[in-house]
């Protein structure tokens, strides 16, 4: 069993002198904290874990020889070595005071706040795996303790939530209730059309029911969307992100080959075909963004779990439907949704106008389902790896 981290002695506050408090942080840690000055107290070790962070990076601490900082005491000394005064010190812009004998830290509940978003927004810039054992509130600067319960049913969620929501989504079809996400599913499919166009330099607009493109390219719209992805690539190295890197620089080399190397004959068969397209692989960026951390004023701490749930439902149901017509290629659904024509939908376009039969139907999508699958499947089996791997890490720490 982890033991929690503890204080052998009790201390006085640095300021007023005054007997200082425990307060527990989560389950792994109790720091020291005058209630008065509120100022709190971490000894060597507790800065990893009231932060989250890795390790304390002692390089990057400048220490001031001036001990006085604007509104705060100048006289400080350490409350555990007692005849060692302490010294003011900056990291990413954030002040407090160290003792340079034993290591320990005090710091105002003003800076330990902003210092915690610091850290919080360098883990979500990251665009990781979600590391749920290791996360830390990051609301206030002192926390009430968290139960160990808390964080098993954490990743009870990120192991259960994507497979569940998948199958789900799988039984819906399966039942004949598919009709129920035409109407969630159709966003997805307008933006396959648009996205088909974008990537050609072609202006679109997706709408309800339907998409309004041009048939020319646009100047504009091929520098706004190579500026886009060029942007994307710079903050992606800003936040040291590999995954998004790679995912930016291959959508600026197809908006590339699309756009200067694709005849326009050709683009308008990409733009009818990905309509189907963009309900797998929008459901499947969905399902996958469930485990990743954005910045946190998007609340993604919330929003993932809406917008996780439904992803896997409509790609269950997506994946179920076409899984049923390569078994039975009569059920390709001809026509369209807003007409009773058969000759009407896109995948009777492909076939009247393009003569692909439904053998090339059925294996075009169908291996887009497999692709979305195998892309859901990585960064589910990559962020339950990582959850276990610091969970691990974690109880390590606490023995």
């Amino acid at each position: 069993m982890a033991e929690e981290h503890s204080h052998s002695t009790a201390i006085l506050c640095p300021k007023c002198r005054k007997r200082v408090s425990d307060f527990s942080v989560d389950h792994r840690l109790v720091v020291n904290r005058c209630s008065e000055c509120q100022l709190s107290w971490l000894d060597p070790g507790e800065f990893e874990i009231f932060f989250g962070t890795q390790g304390l990076e002692h390089g990057s601490i400048t220490v001031h020889e001036d001990r006085s900082q604007e509104g705060q005491p100048s006289d400080l000394w350490c409350p555990r070595c007692q005849d060692s005064p302490l010294r003011m010190v900056s990291l990413h812009r954030h002040w407090f005071w160290s003792c340079q004998d034993c290591r320990g830290q005090l710091i105002s509940d003003e800076q330990a706040k902003s210092l915690r978003t610091y850290y919080a927004s360098q883990r979500h810039a990251r665009w990781s795996p979600s590391d749920v054992p290791r996360e830390l509130n990051t609301s206030t600067a002192i926390h009430t303790q968290s139960s160990g319960i808390d964080n098993q049913r954490k990743f009870n969620v990120e192991m259960l939530g994507i497979p569940l929501a998948i199958l789900i989504g799988a039984l819906i079809e399966l039942t004949g209730l598919r009709i129920f996400l035409s109407f969630l599913s159709m966003p997805f499919h307008e933006l396959g059309h648009a996205a088909a166009s974008w990537f050609a330099g072609i202006y679109a607009v997706p709408l309800p029911f339907f998409t309004s493109w041009d048939e020319f390219r646009s100047n504009s719209v091929i520098v706004f969307f190579c500026t886009f992805w060029t942007f994307g690539i710079a903050a992606a190295v800003r936040w040291r992100s590999r995954v998004m890197t790679l995912l930016f620089a291959i959508a600026l080399l197809i908006q590339i080959r699309t756009t200067f190397f694709v005849a326009l004959e050709r683009i308008n068969e990409f733009r009818i075909s990905f309509g189907c397209t963009g309900e797998i692989l929008f459901s499947a960026l969905l399902v996958s963004s469930f485990v990743y951390r954005f910045p946190p004023q998007l609340r993604w701490d919330f929003w993932r779990f809406p917008v996780g749930a439904l992803g896997g439902v409509l790609f269950g149901a997506v994946a179920m439907q076409w899984h049923q017509i390569r078994k039975d290629p009569s059920r390709i659904p001809w026509g369209s949704a807003i007409s009773n024509d058969e000759n009407d939908g896109d995948l009777s376009k492909l076939r009247d106008l393009y003569h692909w039969s439904e053998a090339q139907i059925v294996s075009h999508y169908f291996f887009w389902i497999k692709l979305a699958f195998a892309f859901v499947l990585m960064h589910y089996l990559w962020n339950l790896f990582s959850i276990s791997a610091a969970r691990k890490d974690t109880f390590i720490k606490e023995r």
